[in-house]
């Protein structure tokens, strides 16, 4: 192979199987850098880096109502959906206290407990039973 070739399909096509009302494609691909995570010789593709922090960067900049964002917030509707909420340093540009990844936590907790003793539970009670913290 002669080198990276795009990791997306020139000419997409509409998918032949059909998803249930409001599906959504919920995954990613990071690549790279290749330079600190080579690729096999002789890999039949090998796709240009798309490194995390250019995902990290891209989500940063589209910002809290961004289609993905609030898709999630629909799907807290739902309650069998459980969501995580940590993982800010996921999601940032910047080193600790993770100032641009706040307004994302902060609407998610407002979604998932909007109520005082619901984010006691979410954001005390539950990580002290969890860990058993003392």
């Amino acid at each position: 192979m002669s080198g990276p070739r795009p990791s997306f399909h020139p000419s997409p096509g509409k998918p032949k199987r059909r998803l249930p009302k409001g599906a959504c494609d919920s995954h990613v691909h990071v690549f790279g850098p290749s330079g600190v995570f080579p690729y096999a010789k002789g890999a039949p593709f090998i796709p240009h880096d798309a490194p995390k922090e250019k995902l990290f960067a891209m989500h940063a900049v589209l910002g809290i109502e961004q289609p993905d964002f609030r898709a999630l917030l629909d799907l807290l509707k739902d309650e069998r959906i459980l969501v995580k909420v940590n993982g800010s340093e996921r999601c940032t540009k910047q080193p600790p206290p993770y100032r641009d990844a706040i307004p994302f936590a902060r609407r998610l907790v407002e979604e998932i407990a909007p109520l005082a003793a619901q984010r006691q539970a979410l954001l005390v009670d539950n990580p002290r039973r969890f860990y058993r913290f003392e």
